[in-house]
């Protein structure tokens, strides 16, 4: 018996906030924090499509997104999140 072996590249990222809240950033991801979130979800769905890539947020840092909405249950809120990894990554093996 032949145990195939496979050499799979993983891309890993983890985001912070400062990617959602800060507009002066440069980064053009959108006029207001919705269009920001929105943007970035379609960019992590492209992303999952077309390769291996995981994307982390520790559950603090969830937490602390949360905080910015009055209405955490916002679809485009629920949408972003049902695209990540809510977890503290492992830093050794990243």
């Amino acid at each position: 018996m032949q145990i195939l072996r496979y050499n799979i590249r993983m891309d890993k990222y983890i985001l912070d906030t400062n990617l959602f809240f800060n507009m002066g950033s440069g980064l053009n991801m959108g006029r207001d924090t919705e269009t920001v979130v929105k943007n970035i979800t379609q960019l992590i769905k492209k992303n999952k499509t077309i390769g291996s890539v995981i994307f982390f947020m520790p559950p603090c840092i969830i937490d602390e997104f949360l905080s910015f909405f009055e209405n955490k249950n916002q679809s485009f809120i629920n949408d972003f999140l049902s695209q990540i990894t809510i977890k503290s990554p492992d830093y050794h093996k990243i």
